[in-house]
């Protein structure tokens, strides 16, 4: 990526330096990506911390001329192309800077320029986001984001809260009986959200074409009349209408499955994900019987509920801002192992021979 003698270029503030012989290490610990460069000039680490944005490249070049001021330009443009300089080409708000520095510093590490920082930001407060289910995962998902600066909602739940949600799900003892969307947005209106709309119903194959909602993004997280039924009611009318979105997280079977994103025409959809594991599963059980318990229940621990929507949040805010390259959780199958107190990840590409998404799959003419 080039740069001109006419930026003003910073090293990001979650870049550390780590200097050993004649190679710099670019440690990036928000997401923990490493750069190594062998640098055969003994004032390198001087030179770096000159880039502080308030002075442009051509400045730095004229107080360094034992370097080749092309050299110098060059190098710049790697270290920005490996998101470790950010061209300072604008200036944040006090206010936002104030309140939305740390999640600035995280949104800096996937943007070349701080013009597209700010246009990100826009797009979280503009942004309208769909949540299916106020449950264990969903109201957490919420929460994080309204945190992040996104404003608009629309909540689809019509459940009240149990004494029996309290431990894992983002309610309160005194909300108990109350309506689980109607406490959600209050929360988030206190939170900084401005437009919260709220659907008092289960979702089914009607709910779209009755109920359209004109979302960015649609995070699944109900599990009623189970996950494998809401998930493919949304991921139809997401890959239909081109819809980014989220399915299947919280606990088919599972203590902790982070759902996976889908952008359509770009990563695996839901039906591959569905392929892949009735084939695993086949291969799992086979010669096996099943034999079927009534009201079997699943173990749940809030702190682990809110461990797989952190994961979810952290990967709505990319889809938002438009960061699809640096997607935790496309293409993949996560869970978290409490045993080995870790998450088993296995990849899931894109089927090419998908029903869905395929070169002739019923949603291809719209991808």
């Amino acid at each position: 990526m080039s740069v001109e003698y006419s930026d003003h270029l910073k090293l990001r503030g979650s870049v550390a330096l780590v200097s050993f012989g004649n190679t710099i290490e670019f440690f990036k610990t928000n997401t923990r990506d490493s750069t190594k460069v062998a640098i055969n000039y003994e004032g390198m680490e001087e030179l770096l911390l000159r880039f502080t944005g308030d002075r442009n490249l051509r400045e730095i070049c004229d107080s360094h001329k034992d370097i080749e001021r092309e050299t110098l330009k060059n190098f710049c443009g790697f270290l920005n192309s490996k998101n470790i300089l950010i061209n300072s080409d604008a200036s944040y708000l006090p206010t936002v800077e104030k309140r939305f520095g740390r999640l600035i510093g995280l949104i800096e590490d996937y943007l070349p320029r701080k013009s597209l920082v700010i246009e990100a930001l826009a797009n979280l407060s503009t942004s309208k986001v769909m949540i299916v289910g106020m449950g264990a995962v969903g109201t957490w998902v919420a929460e994080g984001l309204a945190r992040a600066g996104v404003k608009n909602f629309q909540l689809v739940d019509d459940d009240i809260v149990e004494p029996s949600n309290l431990h894992r799900q983002n309610f309160s003892n005194y909300q108990v009986a109350k309506k689980k969307a109607s406490v959600t947005k209050e929360r988030l209106l206190t939170l900084g959200a401005e437009n919260v709309e709220i659907f008092d119903t289960k979702i089914d194959y009607d709910f779209f074409s009755e109920n359209p909602p004109g979302a960015d993004l649609i995070i699944n997280c109900a599990d009623f009349p189970n996950v494998d039924i809401t998930t493919d009611i949304v991921a139809r009318y997401c890959m239909a209408n081109g819809i980014p979105h989220i399915v299947g997280g919280g606990y088919n079977l599972h203590l902790t499955l982070v759902g996976q994103t889908i952008i359509p025409g770009l990563t695996a959809c839901a039906k591959c994900f569905e392929i892949h594991m009735q084939a695993q599963n086949q291969d799992d059980i086979f010669g096996v019987k099943k034999l079927n318990r009534r009201n079997r229940k699943i173990g749940s621990f809030g702190p682990l509920t809110s461990l797989s929507a952190s994961i979810t949040t952290i990967d709505s805010i990319k889809v938002l801002i438009g960061a699809y390259e640096d997607l935790t959780n496309n293409n993949t199958r996560i869970e978290f192992r409490l045993n080995e107190m870790d998450f088993q990840r296995e990849p899931i590409p894109k089927n090419l021979q998908c029903p869905w998404c395929g070169k002739d799959g019923i949603f291809s003419r719209n991808l």
